[in-house]
């Protein structure tokens, strides 16, 4: 059964050698890498490279996630946990925060994580920034983006040190 994704928002294109980075970081921390597949404690993960879809940071620019990052996403990159135990959620959470850090990143978490900030209803809302959210260290940005006809959603984003400290909280789990 698949497990967790989330993605890794950057300021600069990923260049090859920022990318040979990526996969030496990875050959690092893994028990074994055999190109975009790799094992963590046994558990596999995949590791994609680029927009999941065309045109997805352009949306993230018009949804107005970069007036509260301060920055425009110019890259991103994306782990997928092919497990749904505790710990692979765990393990994806750690890897987020590893190369969030190392790259200046955010992390997309691919959906709502919090209660608040929800941006959902039936127009876009601009995009917010909360510091310390539930009382955590870090700061978390929420951005509205389109649904379907009628209907917008919201999509959470946290800094490395966000997710660190979500990661010691009992009910920590990523979004599947």
């Amino acid at each position: 059964m698949a497990g967790p994704t989330a993605a890794i928002l950057v300021p600069e294109r990923l260049t090859d050698d920022v990318l040979d980075d990526i996969r030496a970081e990875l050959d690092r921390v893994a028990d074994q890498r055999e190109g975009n597949d790799f094992w963590i404690e046994l558990r596999p993960f995949i590791v994609s490279f680029g927009e999941e879809y065309e045109g997805e940071l352009a949306e993230l620019a018009n949804d107005g996630l970069p007036s509260v990052l301060g920055w425009t996403p110019a890259d991103t990159f994306f782990f997928a946990a092919m497990r749904n135990d505790s710990v692979d959620h765990a393990l994806l959470g750690q890897l987020c925060v590893r190369f969030a850090r190392k790259l200046g990143g955010v992390i997309d978490f691919g959906g709502k994580v919090w209660p608040e900030p929800s941006l959902d209803g039936t127009a876009h809302v601009e995009a917010v920034r909360v510091e310390r959210p539930s009382g955590l260290d870090g700061v978390l940005f929420a951005a509205s983006y389109f649904v379907e006809s009628g209907w917008y959603g919201t999509c959470h984003y946290g800094d490395a040190t966000l997710l660190e400290a979500w990661l010691k909280q009992p009910n920590f789990r990523m979004v599947k």
